[in-house]
């Protein structure tokens, strides 16, 4: 069959079963024929890459000159695609191609994280990004088990045992942290990061993952029309792969190396990051409802250009202060807001800087932030994405979660509900406030409403509370 015919077809023919028909026939040119006529962006090269790992775990076999030949093109994908995934993929073609046995090793921060330079030695250094660490964490595992490495599987019991200082006060991960405004499905997130700690746990019977285990069971069920082909994949070899080499016990450190500070106790979650590439300010969990992400955005809300910070400095050149008194705990710290004219291919860190400081008692929640050097050239808000059922604004303008209707005018209290449960936002902002309803799924961080200000005025400080309903 004509080639181009074959690939032309999107209805018929998908560009995962060509490739999986062309490594397994040895079809080189249609191979390469596949890759120049399908792939043209950041995210087609990231599909394919995709594609490419399920196939090599479904199949565990490759031909020797195909190994080869791929072991090379995958090479040239490295300043397209994150740097980690493509290593880890070649590792495998050349494992399964019997040339070389695998000797990569992730390349983890010393106390267990992996951090990530997407744009390939930019000057501003690796960030940390979630779904992209627990995406990594699930595949180094996976590989782990398939191979009985035992290398890759310290490398990814280190990673799991670090992710715990990221988890809310539930032991969910928080959505929102580290997690850049894009498609996110958190189902697969959760249920895969859930069947990897819960297999560390079995196969390792580590009691320091008991508490944490009774909690993520309910992810370990899913609907399979929920979940994206690779996590599938992996969680199918991590359920099926039980027999482990014996390994040293892994440590837990009692700190991490990646920027932020989680304030969680037994009544509220606050999570904070001021250091991140386009990514939010903060995270908070709080009776039933989710922050899920708050930060500074320039320009149209929704596009997310320009939202979030850009902080890469060296995180113990200028950390931030904790002081803790009986009944509060005050965090203060200063962050860099994205330049404007960022795209989405490529953020730039902005002349805008932000003082923070975050105040948090039993039932109370506050927060103060001063713009510093804002030139008011480009509109400028402050962002909540909020999880609930409900928003009132100055108790008569309701709005529910999924309606078309939004609210914009006179900045005023905010009540959000969500089920038999209450919260308010009150602020000094004095502009203009939106409240918009979300979609509540895969975008947005999943967030019900988007809560906005406009901000007007530099060197003021500005404050948002967020108490229990009085």
């Amino acid at each position: 069959m004509d080639i181009d015919h074959v690939l032309d077809n999107e209805i018929i023919n998908s560009s995962t079963t060509i490739l999986s028909q062309s490594l397994q026939e040895g079809h080189w040119i249609q191979f390469e024929r596949l890759i120049e006529k399908k792939i043209h962006s950041l995210d087609e090269f990231s599909e394919f890459i995709t594609d490419l790992l399920i196939h090599l775990f479904k199949e565990k076999t490759l031909k020797e000159n195909i190994a080869w030949k791929l072991n090379q093109k995958l090479s040239e994908f490295i300043p397209k695609v994150k740097k980690e995934k493509i290593e880890l993929c070649r590792a495998l073609v050349l494992q399964l191609g019997n040339i070389q046995s695998i000797r990569w090793r992730a390349p983890l921060t010393e106390l267990g994280f992996l951090l990530i330079d997407p744009y390939e030695n930019s000057p501003e250094g690796a960030t940390f990004e979630l779904p992209y660490f627990i995406q990594m964490m699930g595949l180094i595992y996976a590989m782990g088990l398939l191979f009985k490495h035992e290398g890759l599987l310290l490398d990814a019991m280190q990673m799991a045992l670090a992710s715990l200082h990221i988890l809310n006060r539930k032991g969910d991960l928080p959505i929102g942290i580290g997690c850049p405004p894009d498609s996110i499905n958190e189902q697969a997130l959760r249920s895969l990061y859930s069947h990897i700690l819960f297999s560390i746990y079995q196969v390792m019977n580590d009691k320091r993952l008991e508490e944490i285990i009774r909690h993520l069971k309910q992810y370990l069920v899913f609907d399979r029309r929920e979940m994206d082909p690779l996590t599938l994949c992996l969680i199918e070899i991590i359920d099926h792969e039980r027999e482990l080499p014996h390994l040293p016990p892994t440590t837990i450190y009692q700190e991490h190396d990646i920027g932020f500070v989680n304030l969680s106790d037994f009544n509220m979650s606050l999570i904070i990051d001021c250091f991140g590439r386009r990514t939010p300010l903060a995270y908070i969990e709080f009776k039933d409802f989710e922050f899920r992400a708050l930060g500074f955005q320039y320009g149209a809300l929704g596009d997310m250009r320009t939202f979030g910070t850009f902080r890469m400095e060296d995180k113990e050149a200028e950390g931030g202060q904790i002081i803790e008194r009986e009944g509060f705990t005050k965090y203060s710290n200063w962050t860099r807001l994205i330049e404007p004219s960022s795209t989405m291919e490529k953020p730039i860190p902005g002349r805008v800087f932000v003082d923070f400081t975050a105040i948090k008692s039993e039932d109370e929640l506050e927060i103060k932030s001063r713009i510093v050097d804002y030139d008011m050239c480009d509109k400028m808000h402050f962002t909540l994405y909020v999880k609930g059922d409900q928003v009132t604004i100055n108790k008569g303008h309701i709005l529910n979660k999924r309606s078309l209707k939004n609210y914009l005018g006179p900045s005023g209290h905010i009540l959000i509900s969500n089920g038999n449960s209450r919260i308010e936002l009150i602020s000094n902002c004095l502009h203009e406030m939106q409240v918009i309803p979300l979609e509540g799924e895969h975008f947005f961080w999943g967030a019900d409403f988007l809560i906005a200000y406009e901000i007007g005025d530099i060197d003021k400080a500005y404050t948002w509370k967020i108490r229990d309903y009085r």
